[in-house]
């Protein structure tokens, strides 16, 4: 569905993230703008393409890269494709754009994309405002836990008072999360 619509300046994902987040997420935002496309979402989605872009400069790079990391390195170090599964793709990749490179730097990149995943810790750190649903909440949570290389902590940000449906659904988790309170909402990017 995604390769249906047609490749734009912007989009959704760019705009609540872009480099920022992972590439499951960036999927789901644009298959939400596939199915609620119209001009009015163009014009919102320019406009906050302007700010985000121009003005803040949000999710321009990721982590030390200068752009999104490779899906195919982002599926193999997360064990979502096999190591055979990714250079045989990657064969299919360089044919169609019809680049040639040679097979030992394919082979250090790989090898290092594999270290990576394998020694390599991370935190999930997230932000939760009163305005979120909580069911959206719940998969969020259940996401982060069922990926094949599980955080070594969630760090959740308690921006301002929350609902007393988004507390119940912390109390499910609270053995899995380490919680930071905020007395009033500060907003995202403070919250981080």
């Amino acid at each position: 569905m995604r390769h249906s619509a047609k490749p734009g300046l912007s989009g959704l994902a760019q705009v609540n993230g872009r480099n920022d987040i992972d590439w499951e997420v960036k999927l789901i935002w644009d298959l939400i703008y596939i199915e609620h496309v119209n001009f009015f979402s163009d014009v919102k989605i320019i406009v906050k393409t302007v700010e985000k872009a121009f003005i803040k400069r949000e999710g321009i790079t990721e982590g030390d890269m200068a752009t999104a990391e490779d899906l195919g390195d982002y599926l193999l170090k997360h064990g979502k494709i096999s190591y055979n599964e990714y250079l045989e793709k990657q064969k299919k990749a360089k044919k169609i754009v019809n680049v040639s490179c040679k097979k030992s730097e394919d082979t250090e990149r790989v090898e290092a994309v594999k270290n990576s995943a394998m020694v390599g810790k991370y935190s999930v750190l997230m932000s939760l405002y009163k305005k979120e649903k909580p069911e959206y909440f719940r998969l969020a949570l259940d996401s982060i836990l069922e990926q094949t290389i599980a955080p070594d902590e969630i760090v959740l940000v308690e921006d301002g008072p929350l609902t007393e449906e988004l507390y119940a659904v912390i109390s499910e988790y609270k053995n899995k999360l380490h919680i930071v309170k905020n007395e009033k909402n500060m907003g995202l990017g403070l919250s981080l």
